[in-house]
């Protein structure tokens, strides 16, 4: 997906059509969010809509790096979904965790 001119419009984005027809397990799909805007709600409200469980981590501490991992791979054997908060504070851990994401089986 390219972002256009109307991606810094939260309303303007159907995550539901992004998530049904777009995306796949292997590839995560990246939030941004303007100053005071939180996007995790966007998420909250689809996981609801579609039953889906989600884990939600905010990046930030040592601790946090080896929650997300653990998050990441339960999901990949059980489904659910895993939201990344403030993944800006770690983008060499991000590197790390892309090479981990490829090496797992997902169950879709």
């Amino acid at each position: 997906m390219v972002l256009g001119e109307d991606a810094a419009n939260p309303a303007s984005i159907d995550l539901n059509h992004i998530v049904d027809h777009e995306s796949q397990a292997k590839s995560p799909l990246l939030l941004v969010s303007a100053p005071g805007y939180d996007a995790s709600q966007m998420v909250d409200q689809l996981a609801k809509s579609k039953g889906k469980k989600f884990t939600s981590v905010a990046i930030g501490s040592p601790e946090a790096f080896g929650e997300a991992e653990n998050a990441i791979k339960l999901s990949a054997r059980s489904g659910s979904w895993v939201l990344l908060k403030n993944v800006h504070l770690a983008p060499s851990w991000l590197v790390d965790l892309e090479k981990s994401i490829q090496k797992l089986s997902f169950n879709d």
